[in-house]
């Protein structure tokens, strides 16, 4: 039985719609292993500790209320950087949705709770709304004192929200898990 002809404009017409559904996606994904992205926030460190900190109800609720949101688990991981047995700062990793899918946040503080970076080590959206890196360093110098203005990025709103949301997280557990403060 002969096999029905396929118009060559159909096959070009099927191929630009499969290419550009995806072409969005083509750059996104991992930029950088949970190794690579310690050894980004601490270059210089003798060892990187990770401490697990298992939040009791009233630093959850503590918690939430300094950053605005529940948080999915109590169990928090926090990576210490420590150069000759001092306390070079912390790094903590969180996971936003931004639109429907994930992007993973690394927000860098020094020893005493002022954001140091912010990076982003993975990010499944297509690329245009990654927020640029020129953007996320306006976060260096805040801390949970100092609430500072972010301009908002073109075409990234909700990349921006995930990572103010991710910062917040981070100021938030300094201030609830490791300046030593009481919080009720």
């Amino acid at each position: 039985m002969p096999r029905p002809s396929r118009s060559p404009l159909l096959v070009c017409a099927v191929a630009l719609v499969a290419a550009s559904a995806t072409s969005g996606e083509a750059h996104a994904g991992v930029f950088y292993s949970k190794d690579a992205a310690l050894k980004l926030a601490f270059p210089h460190a003798d060892a990187i500790d990770r401490r697990h900190a298992f939040l009791t109800r009233d630093q959850s609720t503590a918690l939430a209320k300094l950053c605005g949101r529940t948080l999915r688990s109590r169990l928090q991981w926090i990576y210490i950087g420590k150069k000759a047995g001092h306390t070079m700062g912390y790094a903590l990793i969180s996971t936003h949705t931004v639109r429907t899918r994930p992007a993973t946040f690394m927000t860098v503080l020094g020893p005493r709770g002022a954001v140091r970076a912010v990076h982003v080590l993975a990010f499944y959206e297509p690329r245009e709304y990654l927020p640029p890196n020129a953007w996320l360093r306006q976060f260096k110098g805040s801390d949970t004192k100092s609430a500072r203005a972010v301009a908002a990025v073109a075409g990234s709103t909700m990349s921006a929200l995930a990572a103010n949301a991710a910062v917040r997280r981070a100021l938030a557990i300094y201030q609830v898990v490791l300046s030593g403060k009481k919080h009720r």
